[in-house]
């Protein structure tokens, strides 16, 4: 047997977007959507002006290539001091720099120190400025998601229903959101009904929606949920979805 409910309800879509602006992300420089057009999840809805930031990742990214070549004369500097030590090393004559005052081509234990406290500080130099290169790097990562963060996106497949370019940036927000999508997913119904209707619908169970003003249409569906409480409106109604 079926049996048909009068219920009051009203059709909502799946699921909503409602994007609000942002003043601490200053001016929207770009609207990247038009009111009907379908998006995608991830697709840009709007971009904030981004040009403080902009400058300020060129200028990290300089500041990591200069290290970053610094470093590399660094590293060619104490490869030479390892050629130059090892030679050293195979040339000291520590007993003929003894005898031999002023000898040319002579390598004494002096120089070997000397090179290797060379090499030493050219290592701790280098160390620093790997350091350096690091710190960049992460001032790159640091500028690049604050950039990203600059570009709003959907969070859903949908159907862009408002763009308002005329809503007023204040401190405080708006009330009004800047971009609406709904959800492009079967839209539901939601309503309520009296406490006697409610104990013959669970969850799950198909149903023919047929709306009042609309005669001759029907919809195929099914109960996605069903409040046990009465809603504020209704007193002692029941919700459902």
């Amino acid at each position: 047997l079926i049996e048909s409910i009068l219920v009051t309800g009203k059709i909502v879509p799946e699921s909503e977007q409602k994007v609000f602006l942002e003043p601490e992300k200053g001016e929207i420089s770009e609207f990247k959507v038009a009111e009907n057009q379908a998006v995608k999840a991830g697709d840009p809805l709007l971009v904030y002006d981004s040009s403080k930031i902009d400058s300020e990742l060129k200028r990290a990214v300089r500041e990591k290539d200069l290290l970053q070549s610094r470093g590399k004369t660094e590293q060619n500097q104490i490869a030479d001091l390892n050629k130059r030590l090892t030679e050293a090393k195979k040339n000291v004559n520590t007993k003929a720099a003894e005898t031999v005052e002023g000898a040319q081509g002579l390598v004494t234990q002096e120089d070997v120190n000397q090179l290797s406290n060379e090499k030493i500080q050219q290592e701790m130099q280098y160390e620093n400025t790997k350091s350096e290169i690091t710190s960049a790097e992460d001032r790159i990562k640091e500028l690049t998601a604050q950039k990203n963060e600059m570009t709003i996106v959907s969070k859903m497949d949908g159907i862009i229903v408002k763009v308002n370019q005329n809503v007023a940036n204040t401190e405080a927000g708006a009330a009004e959101p800047v971009v609406h999508i709904i959800s492009s997913q079967p839209y539901k119904v939601i309503g309520s009904m009296s406490e006697f209707d409610a104990v013959k619908i669970k969850e799950s169970q198909p149903v023919i929606i047929r709306p009042k003003v609309f005669k001759d249409r029907e919809w195929n569906g099914a109960i996605e949920s069903v409040s046990q409480f009465p809603n504020a409106e209704g007193g002692g109604s029941e919700g459902f979805e």
